[in-house]
């Protein structure tokens, strides 16, 4: 292991010839992913055929990104004796471009088995090489260091362009890519192509993107979670659509679907605790509050006369109060009066009840879910 970038590397070698020896060229059985390397045919030999004669016989080769390549802007080149002998594989280039060029930076070897064989039909030679698969690749350089690598460049840009490339699903068009390329000197420890090329977009951009685009989803989600939380709870306080749509800053149509997923009634029934207004709320709570007060102060042992006293009002109002603040400090008192309320709370059916209790329920629905009131063991 390289101690400055945690990269795994086997002494000198990125696909070790022992190893190397062990899988068979040209084996099209193989599937891909799921072994660390495999043999390919080198590109580009007919016109590497010198320095592919001069090459014969060596055991290995060097695996260098290309970064100003014309025809490639991916391209990985094979070395070996001082020149080039040929190209990885384009679709296989593609594929450890980044990563390679990562090693490459960090001056890692990058030595690969090579075999150089004579074509006996016209003399010409041709050349394999062994490389990291993918799953090979991401063993030797961890996706997450292409991540760290990658966001300076990504706070280096401005936050238009940001918002342009999340708004494209984080994929680079002509303009969006040549843009970020511009930036590229914000992120020196990450291997990019010298020039951006819409058809052939470096993988290791690909995946930092892709990296970039499930953070803000992950951000977005979870802002979307509260957003929904903070709707049912709204609900529950008796707000109605049009109310919660306009705090939250959304249509009906999203405080509808989120109430229906919370399986909550889209649509709150005549039993519901709205129509109030925010002042009529406060008046309903603060009664509460004195109802409750006075209960307590009865159970301490002070008389409704003490009581009156000690808040200011009269014996008769005590006696209004007292038996609503006595319900509120223990509900199952009055197991039908609860049932009606939570029912209401919980938007679930409620049974035939008069409509001074109707009105009644809908008063104890907002004192229970303002004031988190404890309601005992539910009732069946």
């Amino acid at each position: 292991m390289d101690s400055r970038s945690g990269v795994q590397i086997d002494n000198v070698w990125l696909v070790h010839p022992e190893r190397a020896q062990k899988t068979k060229l040209g084996d099209r059985t193989v599937d891909i992913g799921k072994v660390n390397h495999i043999w390919v045919g080198v590109r580009g030999v007919t016109y590497h055929q010198h320095a592919l004669r001069r090459a014969r016989g060596a055991p290995f080769g060097k695996l260098v990104p290309q970064r100003n390549n014309p025809y490639d802007s991916t391209a990985i080149a094979i070395n070996a004796e001082g020149a080039v002998i040929g190209y990885v594989p384009r679709a296989m280039a593609y594929v450890l471009y980044s990563q390679i060029g990562h090693l490459s930076h960090q001056g890692h070897p990058r030595q690969v088995p090579i075999r150089i064989q004579t074509n006996p039909d016209n003399g010409n030679l041709s050349a394999w090489v062994c490389v990291p698969t993918r799953k090979g690749i991401d063993k030797l350089v961890p996706i997450k260091i292409l991540h760290s690598n990658f966001l300076p460049l990504w706070d280096a840009l401005p936050s238009a362009l940001r918002e342009t490339i999340a708004k494209d699903a984080f994929h680079l068009s002509d303009e969006t890519g040549a843009a970020l390329w511009g930036y590229t000197n914000h992120a020196p420890e990450f291997w990019l192509s010298g020039q951006f090329d819409a058809q052939n977009v470096d993988i290791g951009v690909t995946l930092a993107l892709k990296r970039m685009r499930e953070l803000r989803n992950r951000k977005v989600e979870q802002k979307r979670k509260r957003r929904n939380k903070n709707i049912v709870i709204d609900n529950h306080a008796g707000l109605t659509n049009a109310e919660i749509a306009v705090k939250h800053d959304v249509s009906k149509a999203v405080v509808y679907s989120v109430l229906k997923e919370a399986g909550l009634s889209a649509v709150r029934p005549k039993t519901a605790a709205t129509g109030l207004t925010e002042s009529h709320r406060k008046s309903i709570v603060g009664r509460a509050q004195r109802c409750i007060h006075a209960a307590d102060l009865q159970v301490g042992g002070a008389s409704r006369s003490e009581i009156a006293s000690e808040m200011g009002t009269s014996v008769k109002t005590i006696e209004k109060y007292l038996p609503d603040g006595k319900f509120y400090r223990e509900m199952s008192l009055n197991p039908g009066r609860k049932l009606a309320a939570l029912s209401i709370t919980k938007d679930l059916p409620i049974g035939d009840i008069s409509d001074d209790e109707l009105r009644q329920a809908r008063i104890d629905a907002v004192v229970i879910l303002t004031l988190n009131l404890s309601t005992g063991p539910n009732l069946e």
